[in-house]
């Protein structure tokens, strides 16, 4: 099985959880407003990590400025399409669906909107991990962990701010 850390809106600071949460992932997907090059930096202590850019990122740094807008990988036998802006499920399968189901893409993964999403209805798995940096509005923080095995997907979204859900998390 490969744990695959997933992170978005770190806004240039990562909250103190993720290092624990992600401490034996095989690798990091960061949707977007990064925030600092210390923030890639940081993680990749943890793991390799893959990053698209986010709003916040334009003109941040040469380091951001030059992250794609959108990135397709495979984890495994599964295909993760990772941007910023996703939106709603509804909005993603309109805005995307027909080039998703080309490229046989599996996971959606976005950030932006600060406000963790799972929905795993049919063959598309729409995820965004919450905000990972400073808390924004009364957002609760959060993290996911993508537990991948074959073509096997398992994601579990982690509140940051709670240590028995990232023990747990953790633990497997």
């Amino acid at each position: 099985m490969t744990r695959v850390g997933v992170v978005a809106d770190t806004h240039g600071v990562v909250h103190p959880a993720v290092f624990d949460l992600f401490r034996n992932v095989a690798a990091i997907v960061h949707a977007g407003d990064v925030g600092s090059d210390s923030v890639i930096a940081d993680l990749e202590a943890l793991a390799p990590v893959v990053a698209v850019r986010g709003n916040v990122d334009v003109g941040a740094s040469a380091l951001l400025e030059h992250l794609p807008d959108e990135r397709t990988i495979t984890i495994e036998s599964v295909r993760l399409f990772v941007t910023h802006v996703g939106g709603s499920a509804g909005q993603v399968r309109t805005r995307f669906g027909e080039r998703l189901r080309r490229d046989r893409v599996r996971v959606f993964v976005c950030g932006h909107s600060h406000r963790a999403l799972l929905d795993d209805s049919g063959d598309l798995l729409i995820l965004n991990p919450g905000g990972a940096g400073r808390r924004r509005f009364s957002i609760p923080l959060s993290a996911a962990i993508l537990a991948v095995k074959g073509d096997d997907v398992r994601v579990r979204i982690v509140d940051l701010d709670d240590a028995s859900a990232v023990r747990a998390a953790i633990e497997g």
